[in-house]
């Protein structure tokens, strides 16, 4: 259980990490650890305590929750909604409008 933990963090981090369009070297550089620790977070080798996600978070602009959240979602579906969250806060305020638009488009289609 603890393991699979472990992966299940590491991959949320891993994933906000490349939306945020950062390397292990410029995250650990930005939340003051090695990239080894980094490297041991993603690939579950080491579970963070929960200053270490804030501070991941703080730096990729996701919510902690995406991170630690522990719900019944699929492993895929908290990866793409991790994704999501680190992509979106980087876009432009247009281009959220945009984005929310278009899903609210989609969420009416779908309730056609």
């Amino acid at each position: 259980m603890k393991r699979e933990l472990n992966r299940t963090i590491g991959l949320r981090v891993k994933r906000s990490r490349e939306a945020a369009g950062l390397t292990q070297e410029k995250l650990a550089e930005l939340i003051d650890r090695s990239k080894e620790a980094v490297s041991n977070i993603e690939r579950g080798v080491s579970l963070p305590g929960l200053d270490t996600i804030q501070t991941i978070c703080e730096v990729t602009n996701v919510p902690m929750n995406s991170i630690i959240d522990d719900t019944s979602e699929s492993s895929a579906n908290s990866d793409l909604r991790a994704r999501l969250n680190a992509t979106f806060s980087n876009l432009s305020d247009y281009n959220k409008q945009l984005i929310v638009a278009i899903a609210d488009m989609m969420m009416a289609h779908d309730r056609k």
